[in-house]
């Protein structure tokens, strides 16, 4: 193999030396260019190999669709009424546009408060075992809630539309 590189390099030897100066440039520079033109197009080739797998590597994912929920068992909302056994608040009912964008529709409803309804305020108390603080639910009654304070209710009945309804649980989140 090393004494058939060597043959053909000798004759490429030759052929020069038989070639006059002039030619000898010609060849010089049509070899430098086409070497050029090959690198040229081999990285071009390449750089268009790499774009294809990287196009193929990350599909465009369509983002999915999120529907407003049918049924709701809690709202939240802020107090505009206290009168008797009745709440009333500015509940916010989630909902999402074409575009998967979250906002809340804001609309009157009652609460009907039966002798089942509990009342309770979230605090964090620390625990003396782990010293960590965890959240707890205390006890409170109707007399601790003011107009403007913000209530989450819950039901056990689809309060989604319901304009009145009965509440099991209702929770001050902020007064």
């Amino acid at each position: 193999m090393l004494e058939n590189l060597k043959k053909i390099f000798n004759k490429i030897k030759k052929f020069f030396q038989s070639q006059s100066s002039f030619s000898k440039k010609i060849i010089t520079i049509a070899v430098i260019l086409i070497v050029i033109f090959s690198s040229f197009y081999y990285f071009q080739k390449v750089k268009k190999q790499k774009e294809d797998i990287l196009e193929k590597e990350i599909p465009v994912q369509e983002t999915p669709k999120i529907n407003t929920p049918k049924i709701l068992y809690n709202l939240y909302g802020d107090i505009k009424e206290i009168e008797g056994s009745i709440i009333i608040f500015e509940a916010e009912i989630p909902q999402f546009d074409e575009i998967n964008q979250g906002s809340f529709k804001k609309e009157t409803r009652e609460i009907i408060i039966t002798p089942l309804t509990k009342f309770v305020h979230s605090t964090f108390v620390t625990d003396e075992t782990t010293g960590k603080k965890i959240p707890k639910e205390v006890q409170i009654t109707l007399d601790d809630f003011k107009i403007g304070s913000r209530i989450e209710v819950l039901s056990r009945q689809d309060i989604s539309k319901a304009e009145k309804f009965e509440a099991t649980k209702i929770r001050i989140i902020k007064y």
